[in-house]
């Protein structure tokens, strides 16, 4: 490590190849953002100027608006279920002693490392074989599934990092159960809960892998939708809809990212 640090020549040579690795990993990324500012069908070189044009063209979209909107609104209503159901198996694990737990926390963890595709074929034959049409319900059901895992971590680590302190202060005092849940538990986890959310969020809006056993026409999603315009070849309007995703995907973090910071001071000034 001495050698890394006090050697110029091997520290730049460390610094250039991580630029290189990181251009490498964003420069398609970089690419499909200029690409849906260009006026042309075709992307040429020089720029020819600097166009909205395809950006109005999705907007006016009622195909694409749809599933933008379909994406939206799964994401939102698994995220809060991922949540609602990822916090409480973390509040049980980390707060409670019973048998099982160990199962319990390995079977949270169980979507994380099985194939998605796998699950996603597994629930199409479930319902299948339940009579159930596959809708917005399968779905938000699908992306709670997958998001749940994300949900239960965050809410697990603040929980046991937090400790029983404060709990226990408040029944000491006379709280009942419920009064320190709702005036103690519940404050101390804002930021944890808003960040679980917002990260759901983010793992729903990408989900393909899964998604593309249940969906209809009517519930097609953005991802589902971008595979299904470059069938047929790359058009201008595929690179605004993965520019969109794209400035979802890096906003939402960023957006869990300050909540947490004012939630912490804003408990920290209490």
């Amino acid at each position: 490590m001495r050698v890394f640090q006090f050697n110029p020549g091997t520290r730049a040579v460390l610094y250039g190849l991580t630029a290189l690795i990181y251009l490498f990993m964003f420069a398609p990324i970089l690419f499909v953002i200029y690409a849906s500012f260009d006026p042309n069908e075709i992307m040429s070189f020089p720029y020819k100027g600097f166009s909205l044009r395809w950006y109005r063209e999705f907007f006016s979209s009622s195909m694409l608006y749809l599933a933008a909107s379909n994406s939206v609104i799964v994401a939102l209503l698994s995220s809060l279920l991922a949540t609602g159901i990822g916090g409480l198996a973390a509040f049980a694990t980390a707060r409670l002693a019973f048998r099982g737990k160990a199962l319990l926390q390995s079977a949270v963890g169980v979507p994380m490392v099985i194939s998605k595709v796998i699950l996603g074929v597994a629930l199409l034959v479930l319902i299948v074989d339940l009579h159930i049409p596959r809708g917005f319900t399968t779905l938000v059901a699908l992306h709670a599934l997958l998001c749940m895992p994300f949900g239960y971590l965050v809410v697990w680590a603040r929980l046991v990092t937090a400790g029983r302190d404060y709990e226990e202060a408040a029944l000491t005092l006379g709280a009942n159960d419920l009064e320190t849940a709702w005036k103690v538990t519940i404050p101390l986890l804002g930021a944890a809960l808003t960040g679980s959310v917002l990260l759901c969020v983010t793992v729903s809006f990408d989900e393909f892998s899964a998604t593309q056993f249940l969906v209809v026409p009517q519930t097609q999603t953005m991802p589902i939708q971008i595979y299904s315009m470059i069938q047929t070849g790359v058009t201008p309007v595929a690179n605004v809809f993965a520019t969109v995703l794209t400035v979802v995907t890096i906003t939402i973090p960023l957006i869990a990212q300050l909540a947490f910071g004012a939630f912490q001071r804003a408990y920290l000034r209490r």
